[in-house]
């Protein structure tokens, strides 16, 4: 591993990651896809070293000087953590329809989802490289009370490279501070701000910079200490800068931008504060009023007022197709309640308690209650046997062949047929006849 010296020649040379070729330009790397390589050797200068535990290091870029990264550690004897922040015209947290000087198609939340990352090699005071960590930006976590969390070296896009995983105490990372730290739990739109970034009312401690950062064992690195960090690889997917590559250099670092003041923590995204300062639903708004003759239905819309409901028919009414009450026929009335039945206006009553049984089938009640044989239809009368027969027909008049009474037909004169024992008779009396007339002539 080559360690850069105090005095950087200057030249037209890269930073070569893959030999790990140390000049006075770097690279930070942005493929078509939208893939950023930021190739960046982070290392301590002696100078560096001569701060102490705590220090910092940034870099701009030759052709966009205005794109530039930031690194911090500080070592204190709750370990040795390492911010990388990235300034926001290279990549930020705003997305949706609050995206802030996003190109082509914005940028959107999912986009920085389970696929982000930075990987950075950690070296002890010798040279050597003692550890390599793969930091996963954010990534679905049902554990999260938000859902979403970076997964640090243990998952997502996150994994321990070399060295011990025991050895990294903490990973943060800016936008799973934001949800989880702060409650804004926003999937779709970050919050409304402006090109100058100022915070939003109602999500003032929400962090626009896209930063890493890892706390590490400083055992880790044995009785030489911690020494300096290479950022080997970014994945921001996409860049604001939309080039295929971004060349930086080391600059001096200019004054940090000062962190929002955290405030009291905000509601749950559809809450707000009451007067007790307890979150609750936030009220609806009131609606506009509908138009006249209008109401709201249970969706919220504007539609025809309902008819005022008309008052109920009496028992055993119903209305008709005018709205009119009216007896229904008895076809189609509805029952009567238990132990009641229709009268001839078809109103439901109780029977009088002093009621008889019902007459047996064929048989009703005359005027004294006494049950007979119901009448037989018109047209017929009860023979001997108590059945309903066909009257008979007045004199004069019989039934044709369609059971009616007509008039009795006249009767015809019988035709004479001659039979044979009458011919022969006949014949007889000629032959009689003819035997006497002979004898005459005789």
């Amino acid at each position: 591993m080559f360690v850069p010296q105090p005095a950087i020649r200057m030249g037209r040379r890269g930073l070569l990651l893959g030999c790990v070729h140390v000049g006075s330009r770097y690279v930070v790397s942005s493929g078509i896809a939208g893939i950023a390589t930021l190739a960046l050797l982070l290392a301590w200068m002696p100078a560096a070293n001569a701060d102490g535990p705590s220090g910092e290091e940034c870099f701009s870029g030759t052709e966009n000087p205005d794109v530039t990264s930031r690194v911090t550690w500080t070592t204190t004897s709750a370990g040795t953590t390492i911010r990388v922040t990235f300034s926001k015209n290279f990549v930020d947290n705003t997305y949706g329809v609050n995206s802030i000087n996003w190109p082509g198609k914005g940028h959107q939340f999912k986009q920085l989802v389970g696929s982000d990352h930075v990987i950075l090699s950690l070296y002890d005071g010798s040279g050597e490289k003692k550890m390599e960590v793969k930091i996963d930006y954010i990534s679905e976590d049902q554990s999260a009370a938000s859902g979403y969390k970076t997964k640090g070296v243990s998952g997502g896009d996150g994994d321990m490279l070399m060295g011990d995983e025991s050895d990294v105490l903490a990973v943060e990372t800016s936008l799973s501070k934001n949800f989880n730290t702060y409650g804004y739990v926003l999937t779709q739109d970050s919050p409304a701000t402006n090109e100058n970034y100022d915070p939003n009312p109602q999500y003032p401690n929400w962090i626009f910079e896209v930063w890493y950062e890892v706390t590490v064992d400083p055992a880790a690195f044995g009785s030489s200490g911690f020494d300096h960090a290479d950022m080997t690889h970014v994945h921001a997917s996409p860049s604001k800068t939309g080039n295929n590559s971004e060349e930086v250099q080391p600059s001096p670092c200019p004054p940090p931008s000062p962190s929002p003041t955290p405030t009291e923590s905000p509601c749950p995204e559809g809450q707000m504060r009451d007067s007790s300062g307890n979150c609750g639903p936030s009220p609806s708004p009131t609606p506009a009023p509908c138009p006249s003759g209008e109401m709201r239905d249970e969706h919220g819309e504007c539609g025809p007022s309902p008819s005022p409901s008309p008052t109920p028919c009496p028992s055993g009414q119903m209305r008709d197709e005018n709205g009119h009450c009216k007896t229904p026929p008895a076809s189609s009335a509805p029952p009567c309640p238990q132990g009641q039945m229709r009268d001839e206006q078809g109103h439901c009553k109780s029977p009088p308690a002093t009621s008889a049984p019902p007459c047996p089938e064929g048989q009703m009640r005359d005027e004294n209650g006494t049950c007979g044989p119901s009448p037989c239809p018109e047209g017929e009368m009860r023979d001997e046997n108590g059945t309903c027969a066909p009257s008979p027909c007045p004199d004069g008049q019989m039934r044709d062949e369609s059971g009616q009474c007509a008039a009795t037909p006249k009767t015809a004169p019988i035709p004479f047929f001659p039979t044979a024992a009458s011919l022969g008779l006949a014949a007889a009396g000629v032959l009689v006849a003819g035997f006497v007339m002979l004898r005459r002539r005789a």
